[in-house]
């Protein structure tokens, strides 16, 4: 039922610390779209975690790449080239 059209929703629910209980399986929808929209996002999400970060931010960001790779596996280039 969702689609590339839930990447803003997803984005969100990321930068929201109630949320970060979740991170991990909202990191997970986002590879369910295969579309590349999603990476630029996932991996400002992962560039934002510093420092000490709780056992919810380390699960979440573990599972961004591979995401992203599952994003390419679709044959979409643009998920191999995310901006720097």
């Amino acid at each position: 039922a969702y689609g590339p059209q839930a990447v803003p929703e997803l984005v969100a629910m990321l930068k929201d610390p109630s949320l970060e209980p979740h991170w991990e399986k909202i990191v997970a929808a986002f590879g369910c779209f295969d579309d590349a929209s999603a990476v630029q996002p996932l991996m400002d999400f992962m560039k934002r975690q510093q420092g000490e970060i709780s056992v919810y931010a380390f699960r979440a960001v573990v599972h961004v790449l591979p995401v992203i790779g599952r994003i390419a596996y679709g044959w979409d280039p643009a998920a191999l080239e995310p901006d720097a």
